[in-house]
C-alpha cells in the first residue's frame, strides 16, 4: 500500500501529461489540420473504391475476350504448323529433286522418257 501511495503522484503527473498532448493536438489549431486529413483520406478511400470497381469490370472484359479469341487463336495456330509442315515437306521435296521446279515432278531416270 506505501508503495502505491508513494507511485500515485507519478501517475497522476503522467496522466496529466497524456491529456496535456491530446489537448494540444485536437486543439483550434490542429482541429483544422486533422479535420483537413479526415476529409482527404475519406476521398482517397472512395477514389481508390472507384479504381477497384473501374479494374474489375476491366479484368472481366479481359477475361471475356480472351476467353472469346482463345478458340479463334488455337485454331489459328493449329492451320499455321498444318501450313508449316506442308511448307517443310515441300521444300524438301525441291531441295532433293530441283529439277521438279520446271518438270512439275521428280525427273525420270531415263532422259527419253517425259
Amino acid at each position: 500500500m506505501g508503495n502505491l501511495v508513494k507511485d500515485v503522484p507519478q501517475i497522476l503527473e503522467d496522466i496529466k501529461q497524456i491529456l496535456g498532448n491530446m489537448k494540444q493536438v485536437m486543439g483550434e489549431d490542429n482541429s483544422a489540420r486533422v479535420g483537413s486529413i479526415l476529409k482527404n483520406a475519406d476521398q482517397s478511400v472512395l477514389l481508390i473504391n472507384t479504381t477497384l470497381v473501374e479494374l474489375g469490370k476491366l479484368t472481366q472484359m479481359i477475361r471475356k475476350d480472351l476467353s472469346d479469341h482463345g478458340y479463334e487463336l488455337r485454331d489459328t495456330m493449329l492451320s499455321l504448323q498444318k501450313a508449316m509442315i506442308e511448307a517443310s515437306a515441300t521444300l524438301k521435296f525441291f531441295r532433293d529433286d530441283p529439277s521438279a521446279i520446271t518438270w512439275g515432278r521428280s525427273k525420270p531416270e531415263n532422259p527419253y522418257v517425259r
